[in-house]
This record gives C-alpha cells, structure tokens and sequence, in this order.
C-alpha cells in the first residue's frame, strides 16, 4: 500500500513561509475531501493551533524541540510505513541528519527566494531522486505570478504570512495538482482498509459522526455537541471494546474515552496504525513538578480546579516507549489537563483521572479548556472554562 501514497516533501530555506503554504494547501485539500494528512519533520512544536489560535496563546506554549538521530530516524521510519498520503513540512536548512526523511517521500513541492537557494534545492530534489511538483520563489509583497505549469508548476508566491488569508490562482493551481496526485487511493478505500484492521467491535467514526457544516463542508466539532455525542454513544449496544476513528480534537478523543471505560479502547493514529490508550501510571506526590525521560509535568491549582499541565520531554514521543509516571491529583476538586501532546496520550489521560469530578482539556485554537467528563454538577460535559496555560519555558 505505502508505494501507492505519495509522501510530498515542502522544503526551501528557513523563512519562506513553508508551514503556512503546507497550512493552507492542507485546508484547501480537507474542504474537498482529498484523504492526506500534513505531517510536520521537524521539532518546532506547531500544529494546526498554530496557525489558528491567538498569537498570545501560541506564544506561550509553543516549544522549540531538538533536533537528533533518533527523531530523524523515527520521523522517516513513519514517512515509510505511512497509512495516508502526505504533505510533509521539513526544516529550512538541510543536513545529513535530514537524509532519511527525504529519501522517504515521494514528490517536493520547493519554496526559495534566491537563485542560489533555488539550485541548492534543485539539487536536493535530484538528489534523492523525488518527483518535482513546483519549484516557487517566495516573496511577502506584490502578486503571485504562474509562469510555467507544465510539467512543474513555476511562478512567484507572495503574502505568505500567518494569521493572513492566502488565495491565489497559483495556490489553486497546486491544490488541484496535488488532489489529483494524493488521489491514488480514495477516501473510501483508504478508511475501508483501515477500519478492516481495527481490533475493536464497536467503530466509532468521530468524524461521521460530527454535524455538517451549514455551508455543506465537513463539519467541524463544536463543543456543544458533545452531549449529543455521548447520547449517541449511550444507545449503542454494550460493546466490550471501542475503536476510535477519525479527525477531531482532544476533547471529543477525550470525551470518548472517559465515556467508555472501563471497556478497552484503540484508536487510529495516522503515524502508527491502531494502538491501544496507553494505561498511565499515577503516583502520590507532594511536588509541583516532575520530569521523567518522556514526560515533564506541573501541578496546581486555580480555582476550583486542579491544573495538570503535561509536555513531551523529546521531540518526538514515542509511543512504544511511554513509562515514568503523571501524579495523583486531588479527588475533591476538578482537573484541567493542557499540553502539545499526541490524541493517544489524551485519551489515556481522561482515563486516568476518571475519579475527579470533573475533567475538562485546554485546546488552544479555542482558548479556552473543554468539559470532557462530569461526575459532580458544578460543571456540564461539553462547558467551556477560561484557562489560560503556563508560559512554557523557553529553550
């Protein structure tokens, strides 16, 4: 399967506005229904929050990570098993350390505003003999310009700044270049295949089961619909496993989770295939803080409410070697839980904390912290709480 889907690197020099192209090509291919998945190889802590949420909040908790062999090697070792087609953001200054992430993709999309830059590209591409989608120039003001599109698409692309919108026919014309080359497999095919090899009974497609949009688009959860969710899901019959499939944020992964415990749970992760939430060691403390290999925490409290707030220790946290322990929070108040952290670990926390009496996770393009469980009835299952998370340090 994996020499059916392509892989398309975006590479070019640091500043060029790389993440904000693979962005908006990413939300261009997800309104139409094209199956991929932006996979961001390189340690710089953003996601789609990062482009749409407030430019305080992305302030304070975006992490820088460190680049090493390891995260190379594990970020090409996805690249090569991949499950969806993919758009991948690479850093701005190649080296040997980024060997085998190129030579795990397919095609390159190059974004350079020198000429000099242009042919060192150029050569990359050559190089590590992948398909040449579009060789652009890159500048913030002025019109973007088409000037070749046969066979690779060439021209000018300008106004790529965050948190400004980005449209163009030339942005059209690589979103029909690449609908058309991640379409290998449909969207049908691709989720028909995956859901055959979930190991739990009852599949829960979160993404189906979130409303349409009034415009027709794919809906996109809100967090009043969580309780119609739940109710969804209480009138299902009792399954002793759950599978858990699907684009949705944090809370609704998380909503879910506490929803169906203690029945097991899996869900599809699109680097990993279906894995088990992991079950989290909690341990009794007197600290504010820990630090394991994997894993840095803080505890406090705000209100009425615990605040656990939760960062991967590595650039990239593997899920096949998450240890250490989270801490013992108090059971007579609720919990907040923020963090950048992979769906899989979500999960696991709202299945840890299952006795507090009420739970409730930060998501930072809302800004604001989600009511995902509710045993007491100071707050409701899909309730909104002001929260602003601790600065993360910087490195």
């Amino acid at each position: 399967m994996t020499e059916l889907l392509s892989a398309v690197l975006i590479g070019g020099p640091p500043h060029m506005g790389k993440s904000v192209l693979s962005y908006t090509l990413h939300r261009a291919l997800r309104r139409r229904g094209v199956p991929h998945y932006l996979y961001r190889a390189c340690p710089d802590g953003e996601g789609d929050w990062f482009h749409e949420g407030r430019e305080d909040v992305v302030r304070a908790i975006r992490v820088k990570g460190q680049w090493s062999s390891i995260y190379a090697d594990n970020i090409s070792r996805d690249l090569r098993q991949r499950l969806l087609p993919l758009l991948v953001d690479v850093g701005g200054k190649p080296g040997p350390r980024d060997e085998p992430i190129f030579r795990a993709c397919s095609h390159a999309i190059i974004l350079t505003n020198t000429a000099e830059a242009a042919q060192e590209w150029r050569g990359l591409v050559a190089q590590y003999d992948l398909r040449l989608v579009a060789d652009l120039r890159s500048d913030l003001r002025g019109q973007s310009v088409i000037e070749a599109t046969e066979p690779v698409i060439r021209g000018t692309i300008t106004g790529l700044e965050r948190h400004l919108p980005v449209g163009s026919e030339l942005i059209d014309l690589l979103v029909e270049r690449l609908a058309a080359l991640l379409s290998s497999c449909s969207e049908a095919e691709l989720r028909a295949l995956h859901l055959r090899r979930a190991p739990a009974g009852q599949v829960l497609e979160l993404d189906r089961l979130c409303p349409v949009s009034e415009t027709g688009e794919p809906g996109r959860w809100q967090p009043e619909y969580l309780p119609e969710l739940l109710a969804h899901l209480a009138g299902l019959p009792t399954a002793s496993g759950y599978a858990l499939y699907g684009i949705a944020p944090n809370w609704v992964y998380g909503a879910v989770a506490a929803a169906t415990w203690p029945a097991a749970l899996v869900q599809f992760d699109v680097r990993l295939g279906w894995v088990t939430s992991p079950a989290l060691r909690l341990s009794p403390t007197t600290d504010s803080g820990g630090n394991t290999e994997e894993l840095r925490w803080r505890l406090r409290t705000a209100s009425d409410a615990s605040v656990l707030e939760v960062q991967g220790n590595l650039s990239y946290l593997d899920y096949r070697h998450i240890g250490g322990f989270l801490p013992a929070v108090p059971t007579d108040r609720g919990l907040i839980c923020s963090g950048l952290l992979p769906l899989w670990l979500w999960t696991a926390l709202a299945r840890a904390y299952q006795d507090v009496p009420w739970l409730a996770f930060y998501q930072p393009t809302l800004s604001q912290a989600i009511v995902v469980a509710a045993r007491a009835s100071q707050h409701r299952i899909g309730e909104c709480i002001p929260f602003t998370p601790t600065p993360s340090p910087k490195g």
